[in-house]
């Protein structure tokens, strides 16, 4: 999964934007803020199925990828699917509420 480190970001979002509109929605812009007013994106590891995506399109390279446990489980977009959380139609992806 992607794991952002907090010091080297730059609160650009560009990775929230880039999971959020072409991945798995698993990065969240509003989680953390600094004194100086950043938003630090944070990862929400249990639906990040790790595709780099977000690491590719940092201007810092702050992110990287990381090992998960073996116990840990990420579930795949067709798990995701059949759990309803997401309806396809015409090829659109809508969140279901």
């Amino acid at each position: 999964v992607a794991a952002i480190d907090q010091a080297s970001c730059i609160g650009c979002n560009t990775c929230y934007t880039a999971c959020n509109d072409g991945a798995y929605q698993a990065i969240t812009h509003s989680a953390l803020h600094t004194p100086s007013g950043k938003i630090i994106p944070e990862i929400i590891t249990g639906r990040c199925a790790g595709c780099n995506l977000c690491s590719l399109v940092c201007p810092v390279s702050c992110i990287t990828m990381v090992d998960i446990s073996p116990t840990d489980q990420v579930e795949t977009w067709q798990e995701r699917i059949s759990r309803s959380d997401f309806t396809v139609s015409d090829g659109i992806i809508t969140n279901n509420p």
